[in-house]
């Protein structure tokens, strides 16, 4: 088997016999290819193994990040298949929504062994282009997380069709789910929690039994109004999870549909433990109503300003856009002037400016509840609240709040004053056609840029901040931050 380096100098060679192969797997496996191929009868991975040379071209895959916790815009091109004369035409009897594929690149000449994965993910669709060729819509594998976390419906009492909540991390001052027609028996969530730590009848302290193996508590008597609870929750395994990285894992592999759930071998598990370790920041999520695995891990890294994404061989990610600082270059990737083409180099833009921020965060889960009057006036109006808030910068121009999921105000602090310092306006944007050897390179890699323009003559530590790999024409379109 070839070794990395030998492939990256393939990578680097012109004028190779290179092949793309695409492969899905299931009771009917497919197996496409850009050249005839054709495995030896020893080959390790795949004895004898024909592949239907029709893809003429695609197999392209584009990621970019956003400024500080919006979505990953992550999608997979099209493939084109060769429909010349209709001798494809059997495809299109196919099921292909929501199939697993793979997409591999090597040499026409290799075995299968030596072939590297280019990119992993879901087809979205098989579509005619054009009387001669069809396209296979791909997407990246964070569709397999467009489903519903909550694990089913409540399932008895008054509310036996409604969601099952779902708590991770602290929540304070949530309404529970109602499972009697009494209204004493509530619940917040599916599975072990780790603490209740009040629950309350109008805002007042209520006596109750804590039922923590399932999520429940029972009050001694009928409620006046209405029941809120402040809850450490999920304790699967055993394990309470309060953080950001630990609880998206959580949410990706154990949370949804069984055969939707990532396996452990689809997290980037150096990345999670470098995040994981870098943001201990407690986090609180509570939802009684129906919410997706995606929107959910979505809205805990987006509280640090990360993004969930999925790397081009489907492994799940959290990124965030962070370029550091220019001279911060130690082993660090090197893109020079000869990985790319002649000209291709341009500024694209700047970050916007930001003259100040406003988060939320500590939010209260049921604002605007009625409050018995023997609560103290301070209490009422923290229970009228739905967020606490920080400012930091210039308050009359700090623009809509943002909300987030952190607990603390001094977490809170911190995060503002990282948006503000992302916000000074020197932050550009770079863009370059890359050759063959940068597709590997992946989406929020700090590397280092050389060129002769931009004061990179002597090379600036920058962050990948968007790839649309064409894996046919062996290219990429480059785009990069860099603190100037």
């Amino acid at each position: 088997m070839i070794t990395d380096a030998q492939f990256d100098r393939w990578l680097r060679t012109s004028g190779v016999p290179r092949c793309v192969l695409v492969e899905l797997p299931g009771d009917t496996p497919i197996y496409l290819s850009s050249r005839a191929y054709v495995t030896a009868p020893d080959d390790q991975v795949a004895p004898n193994r024909a592949y239907r040379a029709i893809l003429q071209g695609g197999a392209s895959f584009s990621e970019s990040l956003s400024e500080d916790g919006a979505q990953a815009r992550m999608s997979a091109g099209d493939i084109e298949i060769d429909n010349t004369g209709g001798h494809a035409d059997d495809l299109l009897s196919v099921v292909w929504q929501d199939r697993r594929i793979e997409v591999y690149i090597g040499d026409v000449s290799w075995p299968r062994a030596d072939y590297r994965l280019a990119l992993a993910g879901v087809v979205a669709r098989l579509q005619p282009r054009n009387a001669r060729t069809l396209n296979l819509v791909l997407r990246d594998v964070l569709e397999r997380l467009n489903n519903p976390a909550n694990d089913g419906t409540l399932g008895v009492g008054p509310n036996a069709e409604q969601p099952m909540p779902l708590c991770m991390g602290e929540c304070h001052n949530v309404t529970p789910r109602v499972e009697d027609t009494a209204g004493e028996q509530v619940r917040v969530h599916s599975r072990p929690i780790e603490r209740i730590i009040e629950l309350r009848d109008r805002g007042v302290p209520a006596d109750a039994t804590a039922d923590l193996t399932n999520a429940r508590a029972t009050v001694a008597k009928q409620p006046d109004g209405l029941l809120t609870m402040s809850v450490q929750g999920d304790k699967s395994g055993g394990v309470y999870r309060n953080t950001v990285g630990p609880l998206v894992e959580l949410l990706a592999t154990s949370y949804g549909p069984e055969a939707e759930r990532l396996g452990a071998g689809e997290i980037d598990r150096a990345n999670f433990d470098a995040f994981a370790a870098a943001h201990p920041q407690p986090v609180g999520l509570y939802s009684a109503e129906r919410i997706t695995v995606r929107d959910a891990v979505q809205r805990l890294a987006a509280s640090v300003g990360a993004q969930v994404a999925a790397s081009r061989t489907g492994q799940l990610r959290l990124l965030k856009a962070d370029p550091p600082p220019p001279t911060a270059t130690a082993g660090l990737r090197v893109i020079r002037p000869g990985d790319y083409l002649d000209g291709s180099l341009r500024l694209a833009g700047f970050r916007g400016r930001v003259d100040g921020v406003t988060l939320g965060y500590c939010r209260n889960w049921t604002p605007g509840q009625e409050i018995a009057e023997i609560v103290p006036a301070r209490y009422r109006d923290r229970y009228a609240q739905e967020w606490l808030t920080v400012t930091v910068g210039d308050a009359s121009r700090a623009g809509e709040q943002i909300d987030t999921l952190l607990l603390k105000q001094s977490d809170a602090l911190t995060e503002g004053q990282r948006r503000l310092a992302n916000g000074d306006g020197r932050i550009a944007r770079l863009a370059l056609t890359g050759f063959a050897q940068l597709l590997q390179f992946e989406l929020g890699e700090r590397v280092v840029l050389y060129g002769n323009r931009y004061g990179l003559e002597a090379g600036r530590a920058c962050q990948i901040v968007s790839l649309q790999r064409d894996w046919f024409k062996a290219t990429v379109a480059v785009e990069v931050e860099v603190r100037l």
